[in-house]
């Protein structure tokens, strides 16, 4: 017996994350297959992620693998969720609400917590 994916531990390769609890499965006629599916299920090999031209579609749930593709398509790293990332002119800043960091371009300050 087949298990349904939303309980088997299907992944979204090339990144090796989580699908998450909704699959989509699809046929791909001229798209470009840009993800699959892995882990041993019924889901093996098939797309779980195309593009057609300026379309992208993602056939899973994951935050973990929208996040590798986003940042395999634009090019840029996510931050974590308690830094916050910015750009004035040709400045890029980063803060770090939890360690109170904030790197300017590179350059690293570090402030102590009142």
């Amino acid at each position: 017996m087949e298990t349904l994916s939303q309980t088997a531990d299907v992944r979204v390769d090339p990144w090796g994350t989580k699908a998450g609890v909704w699959t989509d499965v699809f046929e791909v006629d001229d798209a470009e297959v840009i993800a699959t599916y892995s882990g041993g299920t019924y889901l093996d090999g098939r797309p779980a992620a195309v593009r057609t031209a300026n379309l992208y579609y993602a056939g899973f749930s994951n935050v973990a693998s929208w996040t590798r593709m986003l940042a395999g398509l634009t090019g840029r790293e996510p931050h974590p969720r308690h830094v916050e990332g910015f750009a004035r002119g040709d400045r890029v800043y980063s803060i770090d609400h939890k360690a109170l960091t904030v790197d300017i371009h590179g350059v690293d300050a570090a402030f102590e917590a009142p």
